[in-house]
């Protein structure tokens, strides 16, 4: 493997604890998505395309996109109607996951907050099914939680939530913690 199994994937991250995506023009840039803008108020529809790639050049990378957005807006007395929408052109399958041994996958209800937490390697199991190709790893992250079939035994609901659990595996606390389960 060519990778550190230790870092995010590129345009994510996970200094909560969870992976997230990187808010950043580099993270946008890095996940290949598109920003584009584009007004509603009758006398202006204007719109615009953020050059992420312009912009990361020139050493703005590290700018939450939220931020280059505002910066994009007009100044009208009676506010701008500009209105962003992101094109997610890449996603982040399961198989990005594999091979790192600290990352776990947390599915929970949201009605009741019951939750299960497994390996990568495990919920692609459990996706493709006995006898079912390869073709679980391919499942995109924020699909997990439609994977899910059936309402919460505990609580009748069917408001599942996923998470990707991304600890420091050189933190105190991780290391403590697999002390013990080991």
């Amino acid at each position: 493997m060519l990778f550190d199994p230790k870092t995010p994937p590129p345009g994510w991250t996970a200094a909560s604890g969870l992976l997230e995506r990187d808010q950043t023009v580099a993270g946008c840039l890095a996940r290949l998505e598109e920003v584009r803008g584009s007004c509603a108020m009758r006398d202006c529809k204007r719109r615009c395309h953020v050059d992420l790639e312009r912009l990361a050049r020139t050493g703005f990378g590290a700018l939450p996109i939220a931020q280059a957005q505002r910066f994009l807006k007009c100044q009208r007395l009676d506010s701008c109607g500009l209105v962003f929408h992101v094109a997610h052109k890449a996603s982040l399958p399961l198989d990005a996951l594999l091979g790192r041994s600290h990352v776990r996958i947390k599915i929970s209800c949201g009605g009741c907050g019951f939750h299960r937490v497994t390996t990568p390697e495990a919920l692609i199991r459990k996706i493709g099914g006995p006898g079912a190709g390869s073709g679980a790893g391919a499942t995109d992250v924020d699909d997990i939680a439609r994977q899910v079939k059936g309402p919460c035994k505990h609580c009748g609901k069917s408001a599942w939530r996923a998470q990707v659990l991304w600890p420091d595996p050189d933190a105190w606390a991780y290391r403590a913690m697999n002390r013990r389960t080991t």
